[in-house]
């Protein structure tokens, strides 16, 4: 029996496939904590960003469990909050006993109409994102774009993107496939429909360890954004006012948490995305693979 032996491949890179939140759009990855801490004041309860990521890590993208109350969004466990010991308490007092799963399928109806509202108010392209498309477009790279989003949930957003001037090739959502991140079901439908070739020459682009682990479960290079996303997690006005010695601070602390995922890049924003692209392609040329 004979075996062709293939040249590892050392060309071009062919595709990137972006995040949405915090990496696309929405600066800082807020819609889906503003959502939630407008959930929870309509029961009494207030809640800080703080509160919100040490009870339920699926906002600060540090993990992700199955979660079948919530096909329009898996990056929210209400269930996980509602488990945290202050929550519970307040939610005790408030209503004389424990949050039951009847009370946790009404919460999570009552979440879809509040997402809307906070992705319609957060789809501002981010700084850079724009010219980097132009950049992949010139260079004739395929753009795909996958979110934690149910395609009902995010139809507006990718509405207002495209007037921005946003047009991806390629747009999966967690609805469209049978398991969302880490598993890569995502980013491998967005490259399907992009008709790559090589996966060593497709890039994944993200804010969250999750969605970073997903891009290394795809089998491809993998890109994750420090200031804009949940790293951080603070708009851009309020990262605009802090001192620069708390900057960064809070930059440093980013690349750490991300550079721990096994990410293969660490950059500030989507801005500077081509200075990698190209490194990539030094790499692939020497050999190299994800």
């Amino acid at each position: 029996m004979h075996y062709r032996y293939q040249r590892a491949y050392s060309g071009p890179v062919e595709a990137v496939i972006f995040d949405w939140t915090g990496t696309l759009v929405d600066y800082g990855a807020r819609a889906p904590l503003n959502a939630c801490i407008r959930l929870f004041q309509q029961q009494g309860i207030e809640l800080a960003d703080d509160e919100i990521r040490a009870a339920a890590p699926f906002f600060s993208g540090n993990s992700l469990a199955p979660n079948h109350h919530a096909p329009y969004c898996d990056d929210i466990s209400l269930a996980a909050l509602l488990n945290s010991p202050r929550i519970r308490e307040h939610w005790q007092r408030q209503t004389g006993s424990s949050p039951t799963e009847d009370d946790l399928e009404r919460l999570y109806q009552a979440l879809a109409p509040l997402l809307i509202d906070a992705i319609a108010e957060r789809t501002q392209l981010i700084p850079g994102a724009l010219p980097t498309l132009h950049y992949l477009e010139s260079r004739g790279i395929g753009v795909g774009c996958n979110c934690n989003y149910g395609r009902d949930i995010a139809t507006d957003l990718f509405g207002r993107a495209t007037e921005q001037g946003c047009n991806p090739d390629s747009i999966v959502c967690v609805s469209d496939v049978r398991a969302g991140q880490p598993w890569p079901h995502m980013t491998l439908k967005n490259l399907l429909q992009l008709d790559v070739k090589h996966l060593a020459a497709c890039i994944r682009v993200d804010d969250s360890l999750v969605g970073i682990e997903e891009g290394l479960n795809a089998g491809v290079w993998t890109v994750a954004v420090a200031l804009t996303g949940a790293a951080v997690g603070l708009d851009m006005p309020a990262w605009s006012a802090l001192k620069n010695d708390r900057r960064a601070s809070l930059r440093e602390q980013a690349y750490s948490q991300l550079n721990r995922s096994g990410a293969h890049y660490v950059i500030d924003s989507v801005a500077d995305l081509p200075q990698v692209i190209e490194d990539i392609e030094a790499r692939l040329e020497d050999g190299e693979r994800p």
